[in-house]
């Protein structure tokens, strides 16, 4: 999680983003207001992120919300739209292809 960032200058301002991705429900987080949450501006924050997690913010957004949707399946209280929809996907069949996409590469760690 964003909760490992070790850069002290950068920490403060990284460590506001995460209550928006714990909260993150029925749409994905942009860059840009990841951006504004840690007081930077866009291109700088893009920059950042991909060079302290080696993978651009919207992909580690999109996996961070997977995970919270896979993990919320496992509960077994919602059904796979309802978990679709509470995760910012569009219905069950972009989920579907966005887990088969991510799940063949494990390499992808949030």
């Amino acid at each position: 999680s964003l909760d490992y960032f070790v850069d002290t200058e950068l920490d403060s301002n990284y460590t506001k983003l995460l209550p928006s991705l714990q909260n993150l429900r029925n749409k994905p987080l942009s860059v840009g207001e990841a951006a504004a949450f840690c007081n930077l501006s866009k291109s700088h924050f893009a920059h950042m992120f991909s060079k302290v997690f080696g993978m651009p913010f919207a992909q580690y957004e999109r996996l961070y919300r997977l995970r919270c949707a896979l993990t919320e399946l496992n509960t077994k209280k919602n059904g796979l739209k309802e978990v679709a929809e509470n995760w910012g996907f569009y219905d069950k069949s972009h989920f579907s292809k966005i887990c088969k996409k991510y799940l063949k590469n494990s390499s992808n760690k949030p």
